[in-house]
């Protein structure tokens, strides 16, 4: 994987969780506009129901603080991008019940929820006018180097060494944590495992998932699940 060199300045990195939405907003309120270098990743889920609690006030706030570039990654399998975030901290078998086995349909509606405001969340950035920039999951782990040449060249003060993409000197915690050469059963729980298989096999548009190495669906069948990353231009 590839990065960005550490910048000349440090940037004021705005981070916009369940519980920090709110600070688009107080930035807004603030004026603080003309701070370089700001930088948030979103992901759908991290709306709420208080503050912030759509993606069109998201992106409408995040315009009037400053932000003019909207990175949207695209990714299909949302039942790995959802095992692969379960094993970023240990976990037992019962935590694994409790989230992988719902009730009836509450699986695939999780999944359709996040599709839904992904497409909301670039109808709303291009109705504010973002720059927009869209990879699908498979791009971004084909070639990091050349989406993150894609992202910086519409980044005004972004020329040069100082944004030229280079090897991780570290490895990503995330990597070491994400067992990709394991079962589903052995990722989660065999119980959980059995949850999934039934919520999820009896529907093509969602059944496809249960192969987590698969990145992307048969053909004629489609899904997804995202994240947009939002910096100032």
């Amino acid at each position: 994987r590839g990065q960005l060199p550490a910048p000349a300045r440090k940037p004021r990195r705005l981070r916009i969780g369940p519980h920090q939405l709110d600070g688009v907003e107080s930035a807004a309120d603030n004026s603080q506009v003309d701070h370089p270098g700001r930088l948030s990743h979103i992901k759908p889920g991290h709306l709420y129901s208080q503050g912030l609690a759509t993606p069109e006030a998201l992106f409408r706030a995040a315009r009037e603080v400053g932000f003019g570039v909207v990175v949207a990654e695209y990714r299909q399998n949302a039942l790995a991008r959802m095992v692969s975030s379960f094993e970023m901290r240990t976990r037992t078998p019962a935590d694994a019940k409790a989230v992988f086995c719902k009730k009836d349909g509450e699986l695939v509606k999780k999944f359709e929820w996040e599709r839904t405001i992904w497409e909301r969340g670039v109808a709303a950035a291009k109705a504010e006018e973002f720059t927009i920039i869209e990879f699908t999951f498979l791009e971004l782990i084909s070639s990091v180097c050349t989406c993150v040449e894609r992202a910086t060249s519409v980044l005004a003060d972004c020329a040069g060494a100082r944004c030229e993409c280079r090897d991780q000197v570290k490895e990503n915690v995330h990597m070491r944590t994400s067992h990709r050469d394991r079962t589903l059963a052995e990722r989660t729980s065999p119980t959980a495992a059995n949850c999934i298989r039934a919520a999820l096999r009896v529907d093509p548009q969602y059944a496809w998932m249960l192969d987590l190495s698969r990145h992307e669906p048969p053909e004629g069948v489609s899904n997804a699940n995202a994240s947009w990353l939002v910096g100032s231009s």
